[in-house]
């Protein structure tokens, strides 16, 4: 399919399913855009690529760089903030990617490149988008992220609340696997 043929059919989608309320509009509209940006082939918008990427793999073994850096960044927060016997739950790395603040601008960018409405990406809706991303991403972990981490996933609880983990190659002072989370609904 052409290039301005899928940017039309996103434009439809946009319009009659923002914000999306089930997991296959998510999949669909990532998967759409990584259509568009394999036309485009520019490295534009890595981040929108990679979680296409991973929410259909049952498990992410090709590490971005970017991701790569991102994960390596939480890493040396956790670290940092485990010597100085400080609390880990609101590191700059660590909540930046959990927010998917990074996504979301890139998003916008890739929308407002294309011509297409953003409405996505305004608050609640970048809310409800982002509770279903991380259902879907939940038990896909990212496999060996960067030295040291063995692995990065979102779990969810019986409860369906969802938490992050990140276990570890090598046991950090008091951690094995750290889990972080632990809210029905994400609110940044």
């Amino acid at each position: 399919m052409s290039k301005p043929a899928i940017i039309e059919k996103l434009e439809e989608f946009l319009n009659k399913h923002t914000p999306p309320d089930e997991e296959c509009l998510v999949i669909y509209l990532l998967v759409e855009i990584r259509k568009i940006l394999e036309h485009e082939n520019n490295g534009k918008y890595p981040l929108c690529r990679f979680y296409a990427d991973w929410c259909v793999h049952t498990a992410k073994d090709k590490v971005t760089q970017q991701i790569k850096l991102i994960i390596q960044g939480i890493h040396k927060e956790f670290f940092d903030s485990i010597v100085k016997g400080l609390p880990i739950n609101k590191e700059p790395k660590l909540h930046g990617f959990l927010s998917m603040d990074e996504l979301r601008k890139e998003l916008r960018g890739f929308l407002q490149e294309h011509g297409l409405p953003d409405s996505i990406i305004e608050r609640e809706n970048w809310v409800g988008f982002q509770n279903i991303l991380v259902r879907i991403l939940a038990d896909q972990p990212i496999n060996n992220p960067c030295k040291g981490i063995k692995k990065f996933s979102y779990t969810l609880d019986s409860r369906g609340c969802a938490f992050a983990e990140i276990e570890y190659e090598h046991k950090p002072a008091v951690y094995v696997t750290f889990k972080f989370g632990g809210v029905n609904k994400i609110t940044w």
